[in-house]
Order: C-alpha cells, then structure tokens, then sequence
C-alpha cells in the first residue's frame, strides 16, 4: 500500500487550449505530427515562456553524503549572483543545503576537474563534464591553444545556454554567462500544491504506471540502432545509475523493477513492435521481465506501437493477439482492469483507419482480440487508445469500443496564439508542454468516455537522436520541480474524477533517454525525478 508524503489543495482553472497535436514517441524517432483543432481561450500568460530570463545564479556543486539504495541527491538551495564567481567559474560563497529535512551550510570551492598538459606547451586537454549547480550542464572534450576558449552547449533541463572554457598557460578557467532559465512553473500553483491535503480514503488508491522502451540492446532485431547508447554517451548526464546497460543484461530487471516499487510505480508498459511478418521486435526488456525470479510486486502490460509503414491484415492481427494470450494475457501479473488484459494502444487513430482499410470497423476488430482472449480461458482485452483531444473526425464516445483513453506523449503548445509562429505547432518550455497536458486532460474528461488513465511526462529533447525540427522544441525537458508540480497537477485530477480515471495514471517515460523522456536514475540527476513520484502518490 501507499503512504502518501505529500498533498494536494485545488489549482487555479486553467482554459482549454485551442490547439492540441499528438506525436509519436515510441523511441524511433519519428517527428510526423498528426494535428487536432478545437475550439478554447487563450490560457493564464503566466504559464507562457517568452525571452528567457536573466543569467542564473549558480551555486556550489554540492555532491551527495549518504550510499545506500535510494542515493538521495543533495540539492543547493542557496546560491549568489554569477559576479562573485571565483577563477575556476564556480559560486565559493557558503550555500545552505536542505538534506533529509534538515539544514547545514557548506562551503565549496568546485575545483577545477580539467588537466592541463605540460605547462611549457601552454595548451589545455579538456576531457569532463562541468556543472554548475544544478543548472549548466556540459561536455567538454578538446585541446586548447593557450588564449584559446571553447564553448560547450548545455543539456540541463530547464535550462538554454552553455559552458566556455578558457585556457591561459596551461591553466582552464570555466564561465557560463549565458545560462538562463527557460521558463519556472508558475509560483502561486506551486505553493498551493505544496500546501495541499488529501482525505485518507484516497491516500492508497493512485495506481501508477510508465511506459519502458525496450531498446538498449546491442544489435537487437528490429531497432532502428544497432548500437543505440553511442548517441546518447555524449550526453553524459544521462547515463543511467546502471551504466550503459542492456535491458536482459542479469541484475538490470530486477533493480530497476525495485526502484519502480520502492518509489511508488505499481506497473510498467513495454513498448512492443510486431514485424510485417508477424515476429515481435524488441522483446529483451520485456522478456528480462518474465525471466526475473524478483518482479517487487510490479504489473506489466503492453503498448502496441502500431505507428508502423505497413498496415496489418485481419490474419496478423489474429496472430499477434494469439501470440499475447498465450505468452501475456494468461499471467497473473499482467495488468487488467474489470478483469481484462490491458492493452495500450500508441495511436488509437492509426488503428481506425488500419480496421476500415480491411472492411471493419475499431469496435469489430477488437471484439476479434476479445473472442481470442476468451477462447483461451481469459477476461478479454480492454483496448486504451492513445488519442488527443478535440479532433472533429474520431469517435471518443461508448461506440467506439474503447475501454478508455490516454496517450504516449503530447507535444502541442499552451495556445492558438503561439501557432502563428510556431509552424510545427509544438512546445518549446517544459511550462507550455505541461500546460498542454492539463488542457488535454480536462478535454478529455469532459468530452470522450470510459476510463481516462491520466497520462504524465518528464518532458522531451531529442538531441541525441538528431533533435527535433523545431530545435526549440527540445527545450521541454522539466526540472525536479516542474515535474513535480505536474504530477500535483494530475493527483488533483485524479481526485476530482476518481470514476472516470480510477485514480490511474501513466508517466512517459521510464527510460527514453533518445528523446528526452526518463525518470530512470542517472549519474548526475540520481533519484530526484523518482523520488517526485513518490512525494506525490506515494511509497509502495
């Protein structure tokens, strides 16, 4: 059971957004949008990031005291103007530092972690990663002629600038001047989440799930990869606590299943591909599952990621789900909801238009998948479309023979008055992606039926897979904190509509370090964006 840490009070109503688009994310990379328009008002302008803010104070680089399982970073919380930087770049005033509810003050000198070659040569070898407190982040790999400087591109989240190396003599002195805020999470919705209560009767109830992309595997059949960390290695904040792991390597499962348990995730989604010839691809995360003796108690499900280029015969269809009842279904740790196999559904309008191309309607064809499931013994399928809101053409209604609804990940701005210069319609601040979330959860709680699992995300930035279209867009990577205030965010909805939701909800994502979507320990973050998720719903 779940012992909440902390609670929440009502947020401020926030307008329905007048522009939404979905995109997919299933870890390949694609940038096709497929874009919804409704009618809405422009939101609270306190949520719209504009020009970014002025450079950032920067505070000492506090470094974490206690091992142990959990690893809890230690966060600054005090920090000076950049002016009184020292030589090395780095704050050495006193910072006061919160750490497990208790206050110490500690100086740092943040000494400089380059090497300097030989002084007679005067050059500088530069082979680190530099922070900055907790905001500028960077890789910095060269060789610097004395009088020569380098500048190093950030990828901390919630943060748009870079780091400059100077070298004099053989000696590296560190700067970042343009290191700002993109955009904060808006302070009175802040406070009046962090100052909430919630009733005991809901206190254990949040069910609470993410979506794992299973493709860490060298030469894994099916990913578009073969070697799919050496992209991302230049960004070495996000290498994960395990290192740059395969997903069946042993040990790998076991732990990462126990931090999911131990910070109050109850079940995780494999992302799952089925070949046009009717082979499944990129099985090792979720076959380390079914081969791990130790599963904490975490349920498991599937999330078809039917955005393919082929379309499916009615044959592959049969066979797909033969192949999921007799392998998944049948578990007793599969999750179900009213006693049916759960399964997500990356693009619900993908899979209309796959059912009328071969003479069917969506409530026909999953009536197929349910029969099947039957036949074996089963509950049947509870199909979860993945779907924005306020298309004019799709069927959110009981009709349609979807169990409920949610989604992988939204990628729209927070107004229709950005559109006019935003021609890929997208976020460009983790602020106006959050704020699209909560317009699209309030659309759809008013407008489709069934179960509405709400959907959650850490943010986006696809650098290391080649970077969005609009680079901006890849900017929408949240903060411990805004991801906080946006899991606050979907808790208050889940409690405003525990029939419609049955208090569940679905973070994307575990572990897509491509795009820019995980809340897996890493190196430099450790447990602060999973020690948010149990803050918020609670410890299992």
């Amino acid at each position: 059971m779940k012992q909440l840490h902390t609670s929440t009070r009502h947020f401020p109503r926030i307008s329905l957004i007048a522009a939404f688009a979905l995109l997919g994310g299933s870890g390949s990379g694609d940038d096709a949008i497929a874009s919804v328009t409704t009618q809405g008002t422009e939101p609270n302008s306190s949520f719209i990031a504009t020009t970014p803010a002025a450079s950032v104070a920067t505070s000492a680089p506090i470094r974490p005291t206690e091992a142990g399982s959990s690893l809890k970073y230690v966060k600054a919380e005090a920090a000076t103007d950049t002016s009184t930087l020292g030589a090395n770049g780095f704050n050495t005033a006193q910072a006061a530092v919160k750490y497990d509810g208790t206050v110490y003050a500690e100086a740092n000198s943040g000494r400089d972690i380059a090497q300097p070659l030989a002084a007679a040569t005067g050059s500088c070898t530069l082979n680190v990663s530099k922070t900055f407190g907790d905001a500028c982040y960077a890789v910095a790999k060269a060789t610097l002629a004395s009088g020569a400087s380098a500048s190093y591109a950030n990828t901390r989240a919630g943060y748009r600038g870079s780091i400059t190396a100077n070298c004099n003599a053989g000696v590296v002195t560190w700067s970042a001047p343009n290191c700002t805020y993109i955009a904060r999470v808006p302070q009175a919705t802040a406070n009046a989440a962090n100052a909430a209560t919630t009733s005991v009767e809901t206190r254990n109830s949040y069910k609470i799930g993410t979506y794992y992309f299973p493709g860490w595997k060298n030469n894994q059949l099916g990913n578009a990869r073969p070697l799919p960390w050496e992209s991302i290695k230049g960004y070495t904040d996000r290498e994960p606590m395990l290192g740059w792991y395969a997903e069946d390597s042993p040990g790998i499962m076991t732990q990462q299943l126990k931090w999911m348990r131990e910070y109050g995730v109850d079940y995780v989604v494999f992302d799952f591909l089925w070949s046009r010839n009717s082979q499944p691809l990129l099985t090792a995360g979720i076959n380390a599952y079914m081969a791990t003796s130790t599963r904490s108690n975490v349920e498991f499900a599937i999330m078809w990621a039917n955005h393919t280029d082929y379309k499916f015969s009615l044959s592959q269809f049969r066979t797909l789900f033969r192949f999921w009842a007799k392998t998944y279904f049948l578990r007793s740790d599969y999750l179900k909801v009213d006693g049916k196999a759960v399964v997500h559904l990356f693009s619900a309008d993908i899979f209309n238009k796959n059912a009328a191309a071969i003479g069917m309607t969506p409530a026909a064809l999953m009536a197929v998948a349910d029969q099947i499931s039957k036949a074996e013994g089963q509950g049947g399928v509870s199909f979860i479309g993945g779907v924005g809101g306020g298309s004019q053409t799709f069927d959110y209604s009981s009709t349609s023979g979807y169990a409920g609804f949610s989604a992988y990940n939204f990628h729209s701005p927070a107004s229709i008055a950005l559109a006019p210069y935003r021609p890929t319609n997208v976020s460009r601040s983790y602020a106006e992606l959050d704020l699209s979330y909560r317009n699209q959860w309030d659309w759809m709680l008013a407008n489709s039926s069934g179960l509405f699992v709400i959907p959650m995300s850490s943010g986006w930035d696809k650098r290391p897979w080649g970077g969005s279209t609009d680079h901006l867009h890849d900017d929408s990577r949240a903060t411990p904190a805004e991801f906080r205030a946006h899991l606050l965010a979907a808790r208050q909805k889940m409690d405003e509509q525990p029939a419609r939701s049955q208090r569940m909800g679905v973070i994307c994502c575990w572990n897509e370090f491509g795009e820019g979507s995980f809340i897996e320990p890493t190196k430099v973050d450790r447990f602060q964006y999973l020690e948010q998720v149990r803050d918020v719903f609670g410890a299992n």
